[in-house]
């Protein structure tokens, strides 16, 4: 759902789909939030997976209302893969301030960065403006922020958004504790030209988000290839702690 392929600096370049254009998802990193859209590549030029529409309202809308009311959030994000080609890495995403006065801090480490990246990639978005550097001590370089920006750093705000406007289908797995608080498991299952599984787990008491977890098995790119086999983790925590900050750039 949240592949490192929305958080990279390719992602920022990424033109949102027209509304005519059928509803889809980039399969591998961060697949939904955690790709920043949590974007379009660790590695571009990913395969494209078609969305599942759900028959029953989707968690994700009680995830959006949420974080909503939230005045600040951390997002934990781990991506790993078999692929010898395909990148992986860890992310943390810290959100402080909701609506349009939101801003996202994100940190982005690659285990196995991708030949056109740097092993280390900071990010900071805001309403205005988003800066990005590639060593924890270098110097932030800044541009205003472009539509497509704005649509990668929403997913953190409303993770329903990275789906294009449909839903996974997900029937309930019953209840386990995530990091000590008490949630309700959603599964599902998706496939296509990938076959997909994972689930999602939200607080009951407050209807945020704990704990979203996939494996995505890919074909073979070639007649001779092997599938590999992707998987995503990504874990909410600190909600409405003051001492969360991001970064002031000036």
């Amino acid at each position: 759902m949240f592949p490192l392929s929305l958080v990279s600096p390719a992602a920022t370049a990424a033109v949102p789909p027209s509304p005519a254009t059928p509803t889809t998802r980039r399969a591998p990193l961060w697949r939904t939030f955690l790709g920043a859209g949590l974007a379009a590549a660790l590695a571009g030029g990913l395969a494209v997976v078609p969305i599942a529409r759900a028959a029953t309202p989707s968690p994700l809308l009680v995830i959006a209302q949420a974080l909503a009311n939230a005045t600040s959030y951390q997002v934990d994000i781990t991506d790993t893969t078999d692929s010898a080609t395909a990148p992986g890495g860890h992310a943390t995403v810290v959100v402080v301030g909701n609506g349009t006065r939101a801003r996202v801090h994100i940190t982005l480490l690659y285990t196995k960065p991708p030949s056109d990246q740097h092993p280390y990639n900071e990010v900071i978005f805001d309403p205005s403006r988003g800066c990005q550097r590639t060593s924890a001590h270098a110097a932030f370089r800044c541009t205003r922020t472009t539509p497509a920006q704005l649509a990668s750093s929403n997913v953190f705000l409303n993770p329903s958004s990275s789906l294009n406007g449909s839903h996974p289908v997900f029937t309930t797995a019953g209840t386990a504790p995530v990091g000590g608080r008490a949630c309700a498991r959603y599964a599902f299952r998706e496939k296509s030209n990938a076959d997909i599984t994972g689930t999602l787990s939200v607080e009951l008491a407050t209807g945020r988000p704990c704990e979203f977890d996939d494996t995505i098995i890919m074909p073979p790119l070639t007649a001779d290839g092997k599938p590999s086999t992707r998987r995503d983790t990504a874990i909410w925590s600190h909600f409405n702690d003051p001492s969360l900050i991001v970064p002031t750039v000036k």
